[in-house]
């Protein structure tokens, strides 16, 4: 299992206009799937964000978007996304 930690990833890559922002992240998805064979990713949202303090609707709108971003790469990993609330519950976001 390999861990792509980054503040906010769900804004950057929902957002990113431009390589410089979203290519090193997703370079190193890459490695996850074509280098070392991760079939399953997960982008993951969480209540009290710090990287991107904004409302629930807006992250869980930017996780879909991420999602959409990441699949669009045609990477062979099933892509989901992932909402963790106050109280730690985690929901799949459709």
């Amino acid at each position: 299992m390999d861990r792509v930690p980054e503040p906010g990833l769900a804004r950057l890559l929902a957002q990113a206009r431009d390589s410089s922002q979203a290519g090193p992240i997703l370079g190193r998805v890459a490695i996850s799937a074509d280098k070392r064979g991760s079939r399953h990713s997960a982008v993951v949202g969480h209540h009290d964000c710090a990287g991107n303090p904004v409302a629930e609707d807006v992250q869980i709108e930017q996780l879909r978007k991420c999602v959409a971003a990441v699949q669009a790469r045609g990477f062979e990993a099933q892509v989901v996304g992932l909402w963790v609330d106050e109280n730690r519950q985690v929901y799949k976001v459709e």
